[in-house]
C-alpha cells in the first residue's frame, strides 16, 4: 500500500458528492449555521465551471487556469452567496480547471487565517489534499462510488441528511465528528 502523500489541512472540512444537486451546498450551509454559534467560519466553493460573474464578486487573484473571488453578494442564489447568508465571515469562490486545483488551492488558502474552521465544497480537491474531515454526499439511488478518502458518506433524500451535524465540532484547529 502506498503512503498517502497529500498535504493534510486539519482546519478544512471538505464536502464533495455524487454530482449536481445532491445537497452539497445545503449541507455546507447547515454546518456553517451550526458552527457560527461558537466559531468564526470561512467558506470556499471550488468549481471547474467558468461563469460570468458580477461586480459583487471581488477578484483577488487571476491566473491562466484559475481565478479567486471574494463573494460580497448576500442576496444571490449562487453557492458562495448562500454560504455568506448562512453566516460565513468570508466566502471565496475559486473557478479552476481540474488540473490546476493543487496550485490554485495553495493560493486560495493564503486568504484564510490559520487554524480557523473552513467549510469547502469541491468535487476535486480531495485528490490533492487531505482535509481534516471529508464528507461525501450521496443523493437517492445514484450509484457513483464515493471518494476513497471520505471519512463519512452522507445520504440526502432531498429533505434531510443522515448526519447529525450537532456531532460536528472544531477544537484546536481540527474538525471532529
Amino acid at each position: 500500500m502506498c503512503p498517502d502523500k497529500r498535504q493534510i489541512i486539519n482546519n478544512l472540512l471538505l464536502i464533495s458528492g455524487s454530482g449536481r444537486n445532491c445537497g452539497k451546498t445545503t449541507l455546507a450551509c447547515e454546518i456553517i449555521k451550526k458552527m457560527t454559534k461558537s466559531d468564526t467560519v470561512y467558506a470556499l466553493k471550488i468549481s471547474p465551471h467558468f461563469h460570468q460573474l458580477s461586480e459583487k464578486q471581488e477578484l483577488l487573484l487571476k491566473q491562466e487556469a484559475f481565478s479567486i473571488f471574494r463573494e460580497t453578494d448576500k442576496d444571490s442564489t449562487k453557492d458562495s452567496s448562500r454560504m455568506l447568508q448562512a453566516g460565513a465571515k468570508e466566502s471565496l469562490y475559486l473557478q479552476c480547471e481540474d488540473q490546476a486545483v493543487p496550485e490554485a488551492f495553495k493560493q486560495v488558502i493564503k486568504f484564510f487565517p490559520e487554524d480557523v474552521p473552513v467549510v469547502c465544497e469541491s468535487g476535486s480537491l480531495a485528490k490533492s489534499i487531505r482535509p481534516g474531515l471529508h464528507l461525501f454526499l450521496r443523493n437517492g439511488n445514484k450509484n457513483r462510488k464515493h471518494h476513497d478518502s471520505a471519512d463519512r458518506v452522507v445520504h440526502f433524500n432531498g429533505e434531510a441528511f443522515d448526519l447529525n451535524i450537532q456531532q460536528l465540532s472544531f477544537k484546536n484547529g481540527k474538525w471532529f465528528l
